[in-house]
């Protein structure tokens, strides 16, 4: 730098001999100063600003203040040199065309410093042409080593080839400017060949655990996105720090003008279709353009659209599409979506979760869609769903309550008969109605977890039924098979009662497709072999402790019939016959305890249904008797307890 006038330092004469304490100066620049050795005005006569810079505890900013005190002395200060005033003598940045459109984050420099660079208008490579490196010393916060780093990254880019320039270009979303990422970054995206290659070249320059973070909350490789509490305890941070780290990458990127090739191509072919296509129309289209993207990967695009390295795309979780700007305008603003597939989605997500398949013909009528048009939008992504026998059945069947069950019934069987499994199946209450057979076997052939084998249905692993049975369903397999797999219905009831398993749950458990009913009151466990004859014995102690229960029939003055009962442990469970001698089909009853207490008595079916709570409060036993007073003008029955009755 050129001594001249204007670039010195001037003390008045009159204040020469004063003390620097006399400066109004920040405690940091007096103490820089004072450091320095300055002790006077006049140590600091004929000085230039870049010359206080040398010394330790003084650096520009400083500088600058220093300069603005002298001249509110009423002495004369330079000019402190600015990237805008480029230095005689010092050397300059010479920045070849084809480099000056790069941004200066490309050089993988600090964003802090790429903040303290733009804010003297300095973003391209190219704003350094004629820049000295003294005046980039010069600005607040640069020093030596972020200078160096600075003429390092330059000296890298120098070094890339044409080629590899002209390929950075191309990445650039349009009218973007400056491209500011780094150059080893944009060198993984250029050498990607799938989506998920560029995904992870996203992470180019972070730490393998910040890599990891960014990767899983964004949703890669992952089903469903972690929450940060999550992301969190795994790697033993908090929850705010992992926000921090995923926030940083996510802006940085947000605010770079990238576009990732591929993604953006399959983004074009969304736009080229209208604006609206489902996952599975996206798959096929980006085949027959030679682009390989899976079902994994496609949910990464809604992702890559709102870090806007993707020209704008979004995934509809109540359509169940892609959509563009355009599509949105077009397919949802105007109602169109809403009015053909809301209803339709809403039908069919109970019965996939129910039995894993859906009638077609329920959803025709009740949509106005063609079949087509069903199949698209009830596709979950990536899937294929096909028709059988008037039902919607996706080729790769996802879990739901039928597999669930299927998958216990074959834990503790084994194997089975698919007529069997479907009989099961068609004994759980929450499964009704059920499909066909023949859905069952195409949702089951589906799954991974199944092997159907003809009309054989196996799992395609062993499963330790500890792992897949409840407690009390564990516990009424092991009583059946304790039983050699045949148990009278009071017999189970009470086992299971006995520990711990309430009522309810041992009735749920007895009705349902681990057990099957050969007879009345009689049950086995499904898929077991009992020895040769039990069924039959057990049916007719079944037969046998029914035939004393009548003990009379009488008339009494007023007309009404009068049935003396003598409880056997089959009574127990609030079933009676009626007597034959009623003449009548009535079918429900008005029932009174002795007390007047209401109770709902049906006769269906030969028994008599309604008192097992009030025999309970009774405390009754085999062997108590029941009197029935039956009032067939009223359509009343009335009950009395009489403990220990007789034959009498």
């Amino acid at each position: 730098m050129s001594p001249a006038s204007d670039v010195r330092m001037r003390i008045p004469e009159t204040m020469i001999d004063q003390s620097i304490e006399t400066l109004s100066l920040s405690p940091g620049a007096l103490n820089g100063l004072l450091v320095a050795g300055f002790k006077t005005l006049s140590d600091l006569h004929d000085l230039s600003a870049e010359d206080l810079t040398v010394f330790n505890w003084v650096g520009p900013r400083r500088a600058r203040e220093i300069v603005r005190a002298i001249s509110g002395l009423g002495g004369s200060g330079p000019p402190l040199p600015t990237t805008s005033h480029a230095q005689e003598g010092s050397a300059s940045f010479e920045v070849p065309e084809h480099l000056s459109r790069l941004g200066l984050a490309t050089l993988g420099l600090e964003r802090v410093f790429v903040g303290l660079l733009a804010a003297e208008d300095l973003h391209v490579l190219g704003d350094l042409n004629g820049r000295s490196r003294s005046s980039i010393l010069l600005i607040d916060r640069v020093g030596s080593n972020r200078l160096g780093q600075l003429e390092e990254g330059l000296e890298e880019a120098l070094r890339l080839s044409p080629k590899v320039l002209a390929r950075m270009s191309d990445l650039a979303s349009v009218g973007a400017t400056p491209l500011g990422i780094p150059v080893d970054m944009l060198q993984a995206i250029s050498a990607a060949r799938s989506m998920s290659d560029e995904v992870r070249a996203l992470t180019t320059g972070l730490s393998e655990r910040n890599a990891s973070l960014f990767l899983r909350r964004i949703g890669f490789g992952e089903v469903g996105i972690p929450t940060l509490e999550v992301l969190g305890e795994e790697v033993g941070i908090s929850r705010e720090r992992v926000r921090q780290l995923v926030d940083k990458r996510s802006s940085f990127l947000a605010a770079s003008g990238l576009r990732l090739p591929i993604a953006s191509a399959l983004v074009q072919l969304v736009v080229e279709a209208g604006g609206m296509v489902t996952s599975r129309q996206l798959i096929q289209l980006a085949a027959q353009s030679g682009l390989e993207v899976s079902d994994v990967e496609l949910p990464l695009l809604a992702q890559l659209g709102a870090l806007s390295l993707t020209p704008p795309i979004q995934w509809s979780d109540e359509f169940y599409v892609w959509l563009t700007n355009e599509g949105v305008e077009k397919w949802v603003e105007t109602g169109r979506l809403t009015h053909q597939s809301k209803g339709v989605r809403r039908l069919a997500g109970a019965g996939f979760r129910r039995v894993g398949a859906v009638p077609m013909a329920e959803y025709l009528a009740k949509s106005g869609m063609g079949e087509q048009q069903i199949q698209d939008v009830l596709a979950p992504a990536g899937a294929i769903l096909r028709t059988f026998l008037g039902y919607l059945v996706p080729d790769c069947s996802k879990d739901s309550s039928l597999t669930r069950v299927a998958r216990k019934m074959l834990a503790v069987a084994g194997a089975l008969s698919l007529r069997e499994l479907h009989g099961g199946l068609m004994r759980e209450r929450r499964l009704r109605p059920m499909p066909p057979q023949g859905v069952v076997r195409s949702v089951l052939s589906g799954h991974q977890d199944f092997v159907v084998s003809g009309a054989s249905v196996r799992l395609a692993a062993p499963i330790r039924v500890e792992d897949v049975l409840s407690p009390a369903e564990l516990a009424g397999v092991i009583l059946l098979r304790e039983a050699s797999g045949v148990m009278h219905t009071y017999e189970f009831l009470d086992g299971l009662v006995e520990i711990g398993v309430s009522s309810p749950r041992a009735a749920q458990i007895l009705h349902g497709g681990l057990v099957a009913s050969p007879a009345t009151g009689v049950h086995v466990l499904r898929g077991f072999e009992p020895p040769h004859g039990l069924i039959e014995r057990k049916i007719r102690e079944r037969r046998d402790n029914r035939s004393p229960t009548v003990l009379s029939t009488l008339k009494d003055a007023a007309g009404r019939t009068v049935v003396t009962y003598r409880l056997s442990r089959y009574n127990l469970d609030g079933v009676l016959p009626p007597p034959s001698e009623l003449p009548t089909t009535q079918e429900f009853w008005d029932g009174r305890d002795e007390n007047g207490t209401p109770l709902k008595i049906t006769i269906r079916n030969g028994f008599l249904w309604g008192i097992k709570q009030w025999l309970m409060g009774r405390g009754a036993r085999p062997g108590d008797g029941v009197v029935a007073t039956f009032d067939l003008s009223l359509g009343r029955v009335e009950f009395e307890f009489v403990e220990g009755a007789s034959d009498e």
